[in-house]
């Protein structure tokens, strides 16, 4: 008997092992690594724009821009890769015809289809006339059609675009003859036809809007700011943001303005309750001829718009910083992609070489779980202010991966222009898992110096002499990465705000290529 018991166990424990190697695969193979790669694409100026995730066939899509040096011509790409970054292929449509190049305006729109096809804002160079171009989702081109002009000083710069009761919807901005940027709408049918026009723009001022949801089929919602720095001099600048619903016919059903020193709200989304949560951007110095530091946050409102909280995403307050759209995950939460300067507070021109993206994911009571930030690799050194990141999109995959879609300029020779992506997984960690036992974090390294410690709002991490980047990780007492942040050869000091973090007691690693370089401690009160 006690031999037929010993045969059974040692079968289940075969089992069990069985059960947990296929179990350790399978999470393996669910949970794919990262990558962060630049893409030359068939071009020497590729721009990567938004990018869009069919989980039928697990591609990534993603809008770009085509040289052709044979032809002479600019052209709009669309352009597939799977899920660990690598380029499947490259479609591209010209204007062969017009022989007029073809490019994007800032942040274009890129949707799905009812019918599955794709859909792409497009303008061309002659400053004037802009298009959407249709693909299908095999790389077929299918047609363009025309965004209608109606009395414009400019050319719009058409940059959000839906599809609305069998035709579109395009929102977009244009000078006006008063030289003020106004709010432009326009619906198309099917075919391209313009069923209306609207404009809209508070009197003597500047709006503009990067921000379109459609609601329901008589609720249309636009987002954005409005302020007053057309005028020259500027003798009391000042902006708000801004937030209007329009209905069917793009009449203003209402409009709700902020106080001062709030900008650009990028995206909004309504919660169950009746709660507006969005992403906004709040100024922190007043505003200047050239620029103004600000900071982007997420805010949670009543349905008034009175704010129950805000939260912090900007790792460093920067004059162009901006996040773009939130994206739900598997489990229910969200993740947002900023444009950041990621290594200290900057103004617009001072320090290109700074500048790079960040994912992070919050939920909708104001947790924030994890945010990674980087910034576009390079084989060869690159001399500082010689490159300058863009992050313009973001997919999110059925596993909680998320992928960073934006651009790279280089200035140092040779000049070029590159598509960049870079991603994550479901617990923001680029190349392994992001949780560290909590005794791992007392492994040996040199002592990292932190003031103020107790901090309240942000602590101050001082550096070795590095030759090469690093990246500053700082965990819960719970072993979780709360951020990580990656640092410039020669830095001497980082900063991270805190003002949004739980009280308690927080772990730094400093690591580069692997090896643990320094670890220390900080206290958030």
């Amino acid at each position: 008997m006690a031999v037929e018991l010993l045969y059974y166990l040692n079968i289940m424990l075969r089992h069990l092992k069985l059960l947990a190697l296929c179990c350790f695969f399978a999470f393996t193979a669910f949970s794919q690594p990262g990558f962060n790669n630049k893409y030359e694409l068939n071009s020497p100026g590729s721009f990567m724009t938004n990018a869009l995730y069919d989980d039928n066939n697990q591609k990534v899509y993603i809008a770009s821009t085509t040289l052709d040096t044979v032809i002479g011509l600019r052209g709009i790409s669309l352009v597939t890769a799977d899920t660990m970054g690598n380029i499947l292929s490259i479609f591209s449509y010209f204007d062969t015809i017009g022989r007029i190049d073809l490019g994007y305006s800032e942040n274009p729109d890129m949707i799905f289809l009812n019918d599955g096809n794709i859909a792409i804002i497009g303008g061309k160079f002659d400053g004037i006339n802009n298009i959407i171009v249709l693909f299908s989702k095999e790389g077929q081109f299918i047609k363009t059609i025309s965004i209608p002009i109606i009395n414009l000083t400019s050319g719009p710069a058409p940059l959000e675009l839906a599809e609305y009761k069998n035709g579109y919807l395009i929102q977009g901005g244009l000078v006006n003859t008063q030289n003020y940027i106004q709010v432009y709408l326009i619906r198309l049918d099917s075919e391209g036809n313009i069923m209306w026009e609207k404009r809209y723009s508070p009197a003597n001022t500047d709006q503009m809007s990067r921000c379109m949801r459609i609601f329901d089929d008589n609720t249309i919602l636009i987002a954005g700011t409005v302020n007053n720095a057309s005028t020259y001099p500027i003798v009391n600048p000042w902006s708000r943001s801004h937030i209007m619903a329009v209905d069917s016919n793009g009449t203003i059903k209402w409009e709700w303005q902020s106080a001062l020193n709030y900008g650009l709200v990028t995206d909004i989304k309504k919660m169950p309750d009746g709660d507006w949560l969005f992403l906004q951007k709040k100024y922190i110095m007043t505003f200047g001829l050239d620029s103004v530091l600000g900071e982007m946050h997420l805010v949670r409102s009543d349905s008034n718009f009175n704010v129950k909280w805000r939260k912090l995403l900007s790792p460093t307050p920067w004059s162009w910083g901006l996040t773009n759209e939130m994206l739900p995950t598997p489990d229910g939460h969200w993740i947002i992609s900023e444009h950041v300067a990621i290594y200290g507070p900057e103004f617009e021109w001072i320090d290109p070489g700074k500048k790079g993206g960040c994912l992070t994911k919050v939920s909708s009571e104001g947790e924030i779980f994890w945010q990674t930030c980087d910034t576009a690799r390079w084989e060869e050194p690159i001399l500082p202010y010689f490159t300058e990141e863009f992050v313009i999109d973001h997919v999110v995959l059925p596993s909680g991966s998320s992928i960073l879609v934006g651009s790279v300029n280089r200035y140092q020779a040779p000049v070029r222009s590159y598509g960049w992506m870079f991603k994550v997984d479901a617990n923001g960690c680029m190349y392994a898992p992001c949780s560290v036992p909590v005794e791992a974090l007392e492994a040996p390294g040199i002592a990292l110096s932190v003031y103020p410690n107790p901090a309240s709002e942000r602590f101050i991490v001082r550096l070795p002499e590095l030759s090469r980047s690093a990246v500053l990780e700082t965990y819960d007492a719970l072993g979780r990465l709360v951020v990580q942040v990656k640092t410039a050869p020669g830095q001497e000091q980082m900063g991270v705000s805190v003002g949004d973090w739980a009280a308690g007691v927080y772990a730094l690693r400093l690591v580069q290529e692997g090896r643990l370089l320094g670890v220390g401690r900080v206290v958030v009160r």
